[in-house]
């Protein structure tokens, strides 16, 4: 299945972005609007460009305002008695790879 990467809902704290075809009943609906999104609980993604600090990486966190899902950023440390390997993953997740 396809999935709509501006619009989502959120399920305990997590981002489930929509589909790409939506269904009342057995009616297929290609290319939603953003109302017929919403009638099914999905709310456009407001994106935010995540924040830069050294000694710190950042993970996204989502809160829904006024109809939309907006992207935030919290930020966590990089102790300094991590280990390269764990440095390596902090880098990782700030760079967006995942294994």
């Amino acid at each position: 299945m396809k999935i709509n990467h501006d619009y989502a809902q959120l399920k305990d704290n997590n981002l489930v972005c929509a589909p790409n075809i939506l269904y009342d009943g057995e009616v297929q609906i290609i290319n939603a609007s953003a109302e017929k999104y919403a009638e099914h609980g999905y709310f456009p993604i407001e994106r935010t460009t995540q924040p830069e600090a050294e000694g710190f990486y950042f993970t996204p966190v989502y809160t829904e305002q006024n109809g939309r899902i907006v992207e935030g950023w919290e930020q966590h440390e990089i102790p300094d008695t991590a280990t390269e390997a764990e440095k390596a993953t902090a880098f990782d997740i700030l760079m967006g790879v995942s294994e």
